[in-house]
């Protein structure tokens, strides 16, 4: 057993509910999967590679706030040189303006995100540049 705490090891405690909560993120129920991305946007410490993979396929869901929570949950779970940071970048660029503000709003979460595991922005030092739509 860990020494976190349950809200710290979030991810473990939840662990037997990921395959449910995955599948939930297919739902027809827009709202569902929304809540289903708020959900696995705050799995702690570490966020495991079948979440991801559902979070990077979902940036592209039919409804736009279910897309929103997505993006979120990337960023909360960002991890420096990874797949997120460049699909953030790309997000910026979104035809729809509810998707370009929150990946606006990722980026900033991304990079305050302080190291509490593998899936983290570790070093602080860099400035990033974000290219900005003509």
């Amino acid at each position: 057993m860990s020494s976190l705490s349950p809200r710290e090891n979030s991810a473990e405690a939840i662990a037997p509910s990921i395959p449910t909560l995955l599948s939930l993120t297919k739902d027809n129920n827009a709202q569902l999967r929304e809540n289903v991305f708020r959900t696995l946007g705050f799995l702690r410490p570490k966020v495991p590679p079948q979440v991801v993979a559902a979070m990077h396929e979902s940036v592209r869901d039919p409804d736009p706030s279910a897309r929103s929570m997505a993006i979120l949950a990337i960023a909360r779970a960002f991890a420096k040189g990874s797949n997120d940071e460049k699909l953030l970048k790309e997000l910026l660029l979104d035809p729809q303006s509810l998707i370009r503000k929150t990946a606006v709003e990722a980026v900033g979460i991304a990079m305050r995100r302080k190291p509490s595991g593998s899936r983290c922005r570790q070093d602080t030092s860099t400035v990033h540049t974000i290219p900005m739509r003509a």
